[in-house]
């Protein structure tokens, strides 16, 4: 199902729902007070945050601070088919999934999934979603004890939870998340994020292909179709990888199976030292690309989320932010090996949750444009040691 799809649904369908939702709430359930939330001993806590890798690897810190904070209770997790293999077992206790990818699973998983939830009967609820209607008004109808969300002025579905946390653009976005923490938790939280899991086998089979794996530079030319906008100009990308192969470093050239018709145009007109590059889009898992990740040298990327398992895993990149704004978004903790391109034009960032990261342009994509690859050349050299 495609993503205009789901919103459409999301704006029409689900907000209906969440405006009858909340004029019953209104009248059959009493208001909670926050001193009822802070004396709260859960059995069980669901977390909700269906869309993207990259903010589900900047909410791990929510992971390991709940279960300090609630070592006896047992964590769900509820995202999206694909996003559940991000981490093993021992972050969550049980995780499910809605498949989104064909209309006929999505239809099964939107009504199966919401079942199987309403019978774990939760004490604690937390939709980490900020603008989806949709699992605002399955927050509702899985009648928790408590319930937390985030609130927008002017959001209908704000009325959904028991509980609201502010959601606001000057905030990094791990910050934003630990946010419902503190309605639980008075003391210090931590902000350290949990490694992607990768197995051993997959470790193993990224060595045998690539034995000089820790000297390689992986390249991520892509960008989600949320926003296909926020990729470096296909041109500077060429001119950095030829600079890279000319000082006789091997290139890697990652991302997706859905994303290889593009990788492979920017493979083929790469001119110089071609048998240094490696387009391997679509022949590794999931699982083998966060090995991958963990391995190479320097990473070079547009904001997507491959930059942000880079970052959990310490590899040092080179990012390079347009419609989207790094303040939300930049490495948050050892900054000193993370370099963040973003040119603060007058009309940037254009991306903005409070437009449901709809894509608005009126300046010919300038913010990418003039992030010039000779500078971005520079400190890679400097970088290098080149």
């Amino acid at each position: 199902m495609k993503l205009t799809t789901l919103r459409y649904l999301d704006k029409n369908v689900w907000w209906l729902a969440c405006i009858f939702f909340s004029v019953a709430k209104k009248i059959f359930i009493r208001k909670k007070s926050k001193q009822d939330l802070l004396s709260l001993k859960p059995k069980k806590i669901l977390l909700i945050k269906l869309w993207w890798i990259g903010s589900v690897i900047l909410m791990s810190p929510v992971f390991k601070n709940l279960r300090e904070i609630y070592p006896d209770a047992e964590i769900h997790f509820l995202t999206k088919k694909w996003i559940d293999k991000i981490y093993t077992d021992w972050v969550f206790d049980k995780v499910y999934s809605l498949n989104t990818w064909w209309i006929l699973n999505a239809i099964k998983d939107f009504i199966y999934v919401p079942f199987a939830l309403f019978r774990e009967r939760y004490d604690l609820v937390i939709d980490f979603e900020v603008v989806s209607n949709y699992t605002a008004a399955l927050t509702f109808l899985l009648f928790p004890r408590y319930s937390i969300g985030y609130q927008i002025i002017g959001k209908i579905k704000d009325k959904m939870y028991d509980y609201n946390v502010m959601y606001h653009e000057s905030k990094h976005i791990t910050d934003i998340f630990l946010l419902p923490l503190k309605l639980l938790w008075k003391q210090e939280l931590s902000y350290d994020l949990i490694w992607p899991s990768f197995s051993a086998k997959d470790k193993d089979i990224i060595y045998n292909d690539f034995p000089n794996i820790n000297k390689c530079v992986a390249v991520n030319v892509n960008a989600s179709n949320l926003a296909l906008e926020r990729r470096w100009i296909k041109e500077y990308i060429i001119e950095t990888i030829d600079f890279l192969t000319n000082n006789g470093y091997e290139i890697l050239l990652v991302w997706s199976p859905d994303e290889q018709d593009y990788v492979s145009e920017v493979y083929d007109l790469v001119k110089k030292n071609i048998n240094l590059i490696h387009n391997i889009a679509w022949k590794y898992s999931l699982t083998q690309t966060f090995a991958i990740l963990k391995q190479v040298k320097l990473f070079i990327t547009n904001d997507s989320w491959p930059l942000h398992v880079a970052i959990a895993y310490n590899t040092p990149t080179v990012s390079f932010f347009g419609p989207e704004t790094p303040v939300i978004y930049w490495p948050k903790l050892d900054k000193w090996i993370h370099k963040t391109f973003f040119l603060n034009l007058y009309c940037s960032p254009c991306i903005s949750v409070f437009r449901d990261k709809n894509f608005i342009c009126g300046n010919e994509n300038n913010c990418m444009k003039l992030i010039k690859p000779d500078v971005v050349i520079e400190y890679i050299k400097s970088f290098l040691k080149i």
